[in-house]
């Protein structure tokens, strides 16, 4: 029999009138702690979820730290090295500044050795043509003293670029005469 209650006991009247009443406060506080129990379920697994990712954000961070500590240390080593960069190339301005002032001191000895070198061809040019005209007055001269202590001798054969050789009167060899043009000295051959 379906949907029948079984007959009651006598003493359970009271009991078994009251159960309908019972059962029907009940119901929903059943269906309310079983709503209860799926959410309690839920905050479980979503406790879990969230130590789970609570788990992999501090192993994250673990990485991340070590990953930190060593961009500073690798930060810190750049730093040393810009640093030491930086010195050398100060070091290399000094120098290059320094090698600057030697390189503009050597540029205006030089244009004072040009200046000095021009100056002294032109005094050699000076020199060599006054010597030049002192070989050719003295041998005017010469020939001039020849010719008034002996008129008729032929003077064609003596001056300044002449000498005795082996008892004659010969001239001295071109390049003789180039040396002595050119202030060089000839050691007993005037």
């Amino acid at each position: 029999m379906v949907g029948t209650l079984p007959p009651r006991p006598s003493g359970c009247t009271a009991l078994y009138s009251g159960l309908p009443r019972l059962r029907g406060r009940a119901e929903p506080v059943l269906a309310g702690a079983q709503n209860l129990e799926g959410k309690l379920q839920g905050a479980v697994k979503s406790v879990e979820r969230t130590k789970a990712e609570g788990t992999t954000l501090k192993a994250q961070l673990a990485t991340s730290a070590e990953k930190l500590t060593a961009s500073d240390a690798a930060i810190t080593q750049l730093s040393e090295h810009k640093l030491a960069l930086e010195s050398q190339v100060s070091a290399a301005q000094a120098r290059v500044a320094e090698l600057e002032k030697k390189l503009a001191a050597s540029m205006a000895s030089a244009d004072a050795a040009k200046a000095e070198v021009a100056a002294l061809k032109k005094k050699n040019k000076e020199t060599v043509k006054e010597v030049r005209d002192a070989f050719m007055a003295t041998d005017k001269a010469i020939k001039a003293q020849v010719k008034l202590l002996a008129p008729e001798f032929d003077v064609s054969a003596v001056g300044a670029f002449k000498t005795i050789k082996d008892g004659k009167i010969v001239d001295l060899s071109k390049k003789c005469v180039i040396c002595t043009l050119s202030l060089c000295f000839l050691f007993g051959s005037l």
